[in-house]
């Protein structure tokens, strides 16, 4: 039943989730994956595979990969486009394209936005991440800060940890490039502490990494 596909898929994104940021393990994720395939049959649960296929190829460093995979789905499913979007923006934003990484993630936006509880639907706070970060590298700085920041504090208001996590950190990266290295030190520490709460190490080394870089550059 729909019902029970729906279930399935949010174990699966689960279970996948898990699998990479906690055991760092692609490999078994891509198990995990392929193992689920036979379970789904509904149009919107085949193009949430097709978004989790994408997850794993950018976790595993291949953007242009995960890019052919969301591009090649001619019409997303109202249910799943919000998603869909936002991993377009993020692979667009990884591999160079700022101008269509800026519009994928505006799409996200306004399809998220469609929703009578968008938060129901899909994290907003990673939809905003898109946003900021493909606002930040078409120059368009204020409204990324202000785009982030907003994103954050709501996501530290529902005790989303990764994503208030991740939000510090596109914003520490945001304040590195206007220059303002104590500002972006200060971010990354709150990525910090945002990652150990949410228990998740790969965040938080991404987070101490960032933070080691504005503090050596900062001269201590």
């Amino acid at each position: 039943t729909p019902e029970d596909e729906a279930e399935l898929m949010r174990l699966l994104a689960a279970r996948m989730y898990n699998i990479l940021w906690f055991l760092k393990d692609p490999p078994r994720a891509r198990a995990a994956l392929d193992g689920a395939r036979p379970l789904f049959s509904l149009p919107e649960m085949l193009q949430q595979l097709r978004i989790r296929e994408a997850y794993l190829l950018s976790f595993e460093g291949d953007a242009h990969a995960a890019l052919d995979v969301l591009s090649d789905q001619p019409e997303w499913h109202p249910s799943v486009a919000p998603q869909a979007y936002t991993g377009l923006a993020q692979a667009y934003w990884i591999v160079g394209r700022s101008d269509e990484a800026l519009d994928a993630a505006e799409r996200a936006a306004a399809s998220l936005g469609a929703f009578e509880n968008p938060a129901g639907v899909y994290d907003p706070g990673l939809v905003a991440h898109a946003q900021g970060r493909a606002l930040a590298a078409v120059g368009r700085f204020v409204e990324a800060q202000a785009t982030l920041a907003h994103a954050h504090a709501d996501a530290a208001r529902r005790g989303v940890g990764f994503t208030r996590a991740a939000l510090a950190v596109a914003i520490g990266d945001l304040e590195m490039i206007r220059g303002r290295l104590v500002t972006a030190r200060r971010w990354y520490g709150e990525a910090v502490l945002a990652s150990d709460n949410a228990q998740n190490a790969t965040m938080r080394a991404i987070a101490l990494g960032s933070l080691g870089s504005a503090t050596g550059q900062l001269g201590e």
